[in-house]
């Protein structure tokens, strides 16, 4: 079975928080873990996980222990919690942040491999 792919928003308003340096440690134990440039969400921090069936979410505010706890246990395929479900971005938001997500993601990754989940825009 392939590990998931979590894409964390790097950007600026996403970087300066002290969450930010807590999540992708957490995220790296259950996931390949691809930072990309600013996802235009700005609600830090911002992690998108790629799906294989191209339902790919967009989380933000991930900033209490809770939450990345939370955001772990959806990325390994549980359903997501209550917490985690209010921080989910719908609508043209989630539908931006992927259009930036396609336009920044690597099309090969460093290590040789590709991404596991491309992304594709919904309509």
């Amino acid at each position: 079975m392939s590990r998931a792919n979590v894409a964390v928003c790097i950007g600026g308003d996403c970087r300066k928080r002290s969450e930010h340096a807590d999540l992708e440690p957490s995220l790296r134990c259950v996931a390949d873990v691809t930072p990309v440039r600013c996802l235009g969400v700005c609600h830090s921090p911002v992690a998108v996980v790629l799906d294989r069936r191209g339902d790919h979410a967009v989380v933000e505010r991930i900033r209490t222990p809770k939450q990345r706890r939370d955001l772990v246990a959806f990325v390994r395929g549980d359903a997501p919690s209550k917490r985690l479900a209010k921080r989910l971005v719908t609508g043209s938001r989630r539908r931006k942040a992927l259009v930036r997500l396609a336009k920044r993601l690597p099309p090969d990754r460093s290590d040789g491999r590709r991404l596991a989940h491309p992304v594709s825009v919904p309509r």
